[in-house]
């Protein structure tokens, strides 16, 4: 009775994780002009492939602005020096 019961939950747990497996076609193909489309089979793939795609296409840009953002874009690539001095001017930044 107990290899039954063993047996069973097995059997159940290895058909969930065949059927999740199988289910997933996560993709992104990029068009022509450099447009990713994403396909996803969860919200939570949409938004990880999304910022994905948004870091290989404009990560340069998404540094430099969080850096301005946090006040030490001077510190890390030697210019925005005006940028971080109003950031803590304005008391944006302590």
């Amino acid at each position: 009775m107990k290899y039954l019961k063993f047996l069973l939950i097995l059997c159940g747990l290895s058909a969930c994780s065949v059927s999740e497996k199988a289910s997933t076609k996560d993709e992104i193909l990029w068009d022509s002009y450099g447009v990713p489309h994403i396909y996803a089979s969860s919200d939570s793939n949409l938004y990880y492939m999304a910022g994905w795609a948004q870091m290989k296409n404009h990560g340069d840009l998404i540094l430099k602005l969080y850096g301005e953002a946090r006040g030490v874009s001077a510190e890390l690539w030697g210019d925005g020096f005006e940028v971080n001095k109003n950031m803590h001017h304005l008391g944006i930044i302590d």
